[in-house]
């Protein structure tokens, strides 16, 4: 059987949305980030990689202003938990507030038949 259709249905997903996949070299580190730009209509939704002067296993996502190219809000960022071996998801939900909102750490399946390429 295919990939699952639209929310898990069995009915196939009809994108209405611009997806572009933009793959960039990293000049210090020699590394490929990806960015992923989706027309969402009011705005681009962009899925990226900390590709600063040393990027880092961040991944941000945020809202892009259409006609101006700047981030307008902040969304969530994933990345390494600092102190243990899970994924932290880092939540801006409150439009007036610059910091993060919710913490949310994600427990990493320890089980070896789950981490095997099918």
């Amino acid at each position: 059987m295919g990939r699952p259709g639209l929310y898990g249905t069995d009915k196939p997903y009809k994108s209405a949305y611009l997806v572009k996949i933009i793959l960039k070299t990293s000049r210090r580190e020699n590394i490929v980030v990806g960015k992923v730009k989706i027309d969402i209509g009011f705005a681009y939704l962009i899925a990226e990689q900390n590709a600063g002067d040393s990027p880092t296993p961040e991944l941000f996502v945020c809202l892009e202003d259409k006609e101006t190219g700047s981030v307008t809000q902040d969304i969530v960022m994933v990345r390494p938990s600092e102190k243990t071996t899970n994924i932290e998801c880092l939540v801006w939900s409150d439009i007036e507030d610059e910091d993060y909102t919710h913490k949310i750490e994600v427990d990493i399946r320890k089980d070896e038949t789950h981490n095997k390429d099918n």
